[in-house]
């Protein structure tokens, strides 16, 4: 199935309410809670979400690139989702962690969701500087079971 492409498709796709002319956080723009989810978006931005299938054992290792031309002033929402799978005991448990990582045109790293206790990782940034991003996940400890499928979804908007 594709629980965590749905996910990572939400997440990414959440927008920010109105209110006359006053726009409010909805909980999406640093993390996952409440908020509202936008349909319409989640339509819109379908083509921006996909599957990976991940078979590396090791802590480090990237993958998911994805390049996107920006232009200052721009938002862009990177989500990511995974199953927490396991193994192990009740005193020994094992499971894959996963970060997703942004770089400026420079190369360098400008945000990032690196949580160790979420299946979900989101960031939001606001470009500075017009040019060629890429996002990448990146795993974080070695992989716990044979293979994992994670979910990743990306918006680009204005506010």
């Amino acid at each position: 199935s594709n629980r965590q492409l749905l996910v990572a498709l939400m997440c990414a796709n959440a927008d920010v309410y109105s209110v006359g002319s006053a726009y409010y956080d909805n909980g999406f723009s640093f993390g996952t809670g409440a908020g509202r989810i936008d349909y319409a978006n989640m339509i819109t931005n379908y083509d921006n979400a996909r599957m990976f299938l991940n078979n590396s054992k090791n802590d480090g290792d990237t993958f998911a690139h994805q390049s996107l031309f920006l232009r200052r002033g721009e938002t862009l929402r990177v989500a990511i989702a995974y199953l927490a799978k396991s193994t192990g005991t009740v005193s020994s448990l094992a499971f894959t962690d996963y970060d997703v990582y942004l770089l400026n045109p420079d190369g360098e790293v400008v945000e990032g969701a690196n949580s160790i206790d979420s299946v979900v990782e989101l960031f939001t940034y606001t470009v500075t500087q017009t040019g060629t991003y890429q996002y990448y996940v990146r795993q974080c400890s070695d992989r716990a079971v044979t293979s994992e499928n994670i979910g990743i979804a990306h918006r680009i908007f204005t506010i």
